[in-house]
């Protein structure tokens, strides 16, 4: 940050200078007129100089003043990425927080959603209009499934019978 400021003020005083070798120039390039000069007492005149060296002083200091103002727009630049790099990573925190709570509120509904539908099967099955249980649903799935691997086995020649696959209960 003191660079910038040491920058800034070295292109105040390019610009100064710039000033006042224009108003240099400018007095330099005047015809004097000595009756208004003696009445006045104003020297407008600056002796022992002439334009182009004005001219000149002028270049120097513009060149000088555009090299500044070039080296701030590249301090710029970098103290631009370095505010972007921790505006990315201050953002990327609070999208990380939110998808914490995000996933948070999904575990936290699929909880609610396991219980409700636990409630839900309880109540289904205490009721008077049940079909099974969900127990008895089991054993009749599995005597079906004995009962067809029993049926598959008596339509098949012996050699050709597969083993009978084992029931997870």
């Amino acid at each position: 940050m003191s660079v910038d400021v040491s920058l800034y003020q070295r292109l105040d005083e390019q610009l100064a200078s710039l000033t006042d070798n224009f108003c240099n120039m400018v007095r330099s390039s005047l015809l004097p007129e000595e009756d208004d000069d003696v009445i006045k007492g104003n020297n407008t005149h600056v002796p022992g100089e002439l334009p182009e060296v004005f001219a000149s002083k002028i270049l120097h200091n513009a060149q000088t003043a555009l090299n500044l103002v070039s080296e701030l727009k590249k301090s710029a630049m970098h103290s631009d990425v370095t505010a972007l790099t921790h505006n990315s990573r201050t953002v990327k925190r609070v999208l990380e927080g939110e998808a914490e709570l995000g996933e948070n509120r999904i575990a936290s509904i699929r909880k609610e959603a396991e219980e409700t539908l636990m409630r839900l099967e309880e109540q289904y099955y205490s009721s008077k209009h049940k079909r099974d249980a969900p127990d008895d649903c089991r054993r009749q799935e599995a005597v079906w499934e004995e009962f067809f691997i029993r049926g598959l086995e008596c339509d098949r020649p012996k050699q050709q019978q597969t083993p009978k696959p084992e029931s997870a209960d």
